[in-house]
């Protein structure tokens, strides 16, 4: 088991750096990701589509970059350490998101218990049939008004008369309201987005070599790109018109290639499906766990 856990610090993915190259207009960049350098990735193409020319390197076989141990090395090569384009701009969207999640995350459903009228007592060979009692919601308790087993039996009964009733009346969940979004307050909503956004840190192979360069720059997210919700929030803007204005923002912040008139690497990519990718690493952690015992025997 040991030796199991040990595999992701002894078998670290290697990163490339890649020297791309557009002919018209002129255009150079650096790349270091955990993706090869071929095949180009959306991000890397040229403002007329074509693909961009990867300057050879010493040593590294046809189509690949200059080989570095991890994103550590990336800064060495002056090129930034979170990883593609792509990558960082899901961490800076998932910022947004959950941002506008705890805004709009239904409240906790509360009860608003109601008093029972007096219900005085009926002797057994004269109760009438309790019609319907057992027909009561689930997990709501006595209906108001029904008799219970002591008052039933003849037996000395409590009275109820003014008493909560179990049965109470449950409200509707409901979103923050302008006045008490206002009242928390954009950095405060980021800030407890931060704290969410720690948690997929671990599902993206750059952070979990890098821990504290991707929780830095959430933070840095949390005072720039984050707080460009707050205001739509307020006034009530769809998700969809607040996400499409985050891809912009975020695009323009972590691009590396502003002014080359590319759309994929000025605008950060929609969201995926990050419960599936979730899904996915839990699978494959399970097939190595599996595959660690059958070695035993």
């Amino acid at each position: 088991m040991l030796a199991l856990l040990s595999l992701p610090a002894q078998g670290a993915p290697r990163y490339q750096v890649c020297d791309f190259t557009c002919a018209e207009p002129a255009n150079a960049w650096l790349a270091c990701r955990a993706e090869k350098c071929t095949p180009r990735l959306p991000e890397d193409l040229c403002a007329d589509g074509s693909e961009p020319t990867l300057t050879p390197e010493l040593g590294a076989k046809e189509g690949e970059g200059r080989a570095v141990a991890g994103p550590a090395e990336c800064a060495e090569a002056g090129v930034p350490a979170l990883g593609s384009f792509a990558e960082r701009c899901e961490l800076c969207l998932s910022l947004a998101q959950g941002a506008i999640n705890l805004a709009r995350r239904p409240r906790a459903l509360t009860a608003a218990p109601q008093p029972c009228p007096h219900v005085p007592h009926v002797p057994r060979a004269v109760a009438p049939p309790l019609a319907g009692l057992h027909d009561a919601p689930r997990g709501l308790g006595r209906p108001c008004g029904a008799i219970s087993r002591a008052e039933g039996s003849g037996r000395s009964a409590q009275p109820t008369e003014g008493l909560p009733n179990r049965a109470a009346t449950w409200h509707r969940r409901r979103e923050l309201t302008p006045s008490e979004l206002s009242e928390l307050g954009p950095s405060a909503l980021c800030e407890r987005a931060g704290h969410e956004v720690a948690s997929l840190l671990p599902t993206v192979r750059t952070c979990r070599m890098l821990p504290e360069a991707c929780a830095e720059a959430v933070a840095s997210w949390q005072n720039s790109t984050c707080p460009l919700v707050f205001e739509p929030l307020t006034r009530g803007a769809s998700m969809g018109q607040m996400m499409s204005a985050q891809q912009a923002a975020c695009g323009r912040l972590l691009t590396q290639r502003p002014g080359s008139g590319v759309h994929e690497a000025e605008v950060c990519p929609a969201l995926r499906d990050i419960g599936g990718r979730i899904m996915s690493i839990a699978g494959l952690v399970a097939a190595a766990l599996f595959a660690a015992q059958l070695n035993h025997f």
